[in-house]
């Protein structure tokens, strides 16, 4: 245990890449109308027997929801219910959470030892894990994607449990040592 303790900062590090990985990876994908007979092109794959699907970055997908909180907040929808309009709102919300453990992670690199610092952290983490599960059922299984061609939405699902439960052995490591 104690080797992992002091080898917190590369470990954090490690994740801060693989984190952005993921979102460099693809979240989703864009219907484009290609009829059967034809065959996708380049990085798009078929999704069912009228339409492809292009892959969009986890970047994009954090945009869009960024974009669909205000529209349905400004715009509304007329014949969409209030639990409808509460529940995208939400969905936009928590998606817009994902990219928060970049910056804390960033700041937790920063020199200056601060245990609140990694308190903090650990908070942004959970928010993380909440919006990634989010972002995971809303893209994912709504849609019915096959796991391969999302990559990116699956690495970040598996990648954000870790590093909390990686972060939560630290801090709680961390106050044993040094108690």
């Amino acid at each position: 245990m104690f080797w992992f303790r002091q080898h917190a900062r590369y470990w954090r590090i490690i994740i801060l890449v693989l984190l952005a990985i993921t979102f460099i990876g693809p979240w989703g994908y864009d219907l484009l109308d290609v009829p059967a007979p034809y065959d996708c092109s380049g990085s798009s794959f078929r999704v069912n027997d009228d339409f492809c699907g292009m892959p969009l970055p986890g970047v994009w997908a954090v945009l869009t929801s960024f974009g669909l909180v205000f529209v349905t907040l400004l715009q509304g929808d007329s014949s969409a219910t209030f639990s409808i309009l509460l529940i995208r709102v939400l969905f936009g919300l928590f998606i817009l959470v994902t990219p928060l453990p970049i910056f804390s992670s960033l700041f937790l690199l920063a020199p200056g030892e601060n245990p609140w610092r990694v308190v903090r952290h650990v908070k942004v983490w959970v928010l993380a894990v909440v919006g990634g599960m989010d972002g995971f059922l809303g893209f994912s299984l709504m849609r019915g994607l096959p796991p391969l061609p999302v990559w990116g939405l699956w690495a970040y699902v598996v990648l954000a449990p870790l590093a909390l439960l990686m972060e939560v052995v630290l801090l709680v490591g961390g106050r044993r040592v040094g108690e």
